[in-house]
């Protein structure tokens, strides 16, 4: 059974949204999901001023919106999505409809119209990741594998935190359905300076790096165990470096057509890395992106 039973894409009908809107579509077909679209007027909008100029802004705020949808109607086949416009602050409005219990995935494109970063799905989308208890999956600018939903190759960041085996359980699912190849990353950044135990002098470069390869050796070891047993092709891979070069790194040198990780970042191995990592993965991949959560 789908755990994605219930996709919410929210529009701003930016290039950015369409693209999350289109993938979205398609997704939902390919799972058996129903499809929410849902398009915000932004009532911060509406000042004092704006009003008192045009006094009916916010029914042509309305009636743009109502075009807009027409619009994007008849470039897409969205006859068995339901279309929601709403009032209100974008994120906030956002984040309840996804909260309220029965939406499943939330996708999101991470720029909207606006050049100063502050109409609707370019910040918004970093405000909902705070917020939101679903996962997100979002589309950025630069993400050219954002194609038709049919992954061949799904990437897994795992840090060992208390998400990772949600990203398993997500990464897993997917792959069994598309039948595709699965990936399970972790990243071991370099050590610069390491103290011997007992006289407290620096390690030489010998040693640290007989130490580093035993840590890469045994995280591959505990990769190979978090991954499922049969039933799709899987890789377990270590790299050592900082974590968002080599997540990208990764995902351009094999094809990832989709990456999953989690939305914390505090490892049991003391290593916090997918906080700031997960921000710039949302706004930089050049792939899809679902952040998960336990």
């Amino acid at each position: 059974m789908t755990p994605y039973k219930h996709l919410l894409c929210p529009v701003d009908f930016s290039d950015s949204s369409r693209r999350a809107l289109a993938w979205s579509s398609g997704f939902a077909k390919a799972v058996g999901a129903r499809l929410t679209v849902l398009h915000v007027l932004d009532t911060g909008l509406l000042s004092l001023g704006n009003l008192v100029a045009v006094p009916d802004a916010f029914g042509e705020l309305r009636r743009r919106a109502e075009e807009a949808i027409l619009q994007l109607k008849r470039s897409l086949d969205l006859s068995a999505a339901t279309v929601e416009v709403a009032e209100g602050v974008p994120d906030e409005v956002v984040v309840s409809a996804a909260n309220r219990g029965d939406v499943d995935l939330l996708v999101m494109g991470t720029h909207g119209l606006s050049g100063f970063e502050k109409f609707f799905l370019g910040s918004v989308t970093e405000k909902v990741l705070h917020r939101v208890e679903v996962p997100l999956l979002s589309i950025s600018p630069g993400a050219e594998k954002a194609g038709p939903p049919d992954p061949r190759t799904i990437l897994m960041a795992i840090d060992f935190g208390p998400e990772s085996q949600a990203v398993v359980r997500h990464g897993t699912w997917l792959a069994e359905h598309f039948r595709t190849k699965l990936i399970a990353l972790h990243v071991v950044p370099p050590p610069y300076v390491v103290l011997n135990e007992s006289s407290y002098e620096p390690l030489t470069r010998m040693e640290v790096n007989r130490l580093t390869d035993s840590l890469v050796s045994k995280r591959r070891e505990d990769l190979e165990a978090l991954l499922p047993t049969g039933g799709v092709e899987r890789q377990a891979v270590v790299r050592v470096g900082a974590p968002f070069e080599s997540l990208r790194t990764e995902i351009e040198e094999r094809s990832v057509d989709m990456a999953i990780l989690g939305a914390g970042g505090h490892g049991n191995v003391g290593i916090r890395w997918l906080g700031s990592t997960c921000h710039k993965m949302v706004r930089l991949a050049p792939c899809p992106v679902m952040v998960v959560r336990n």
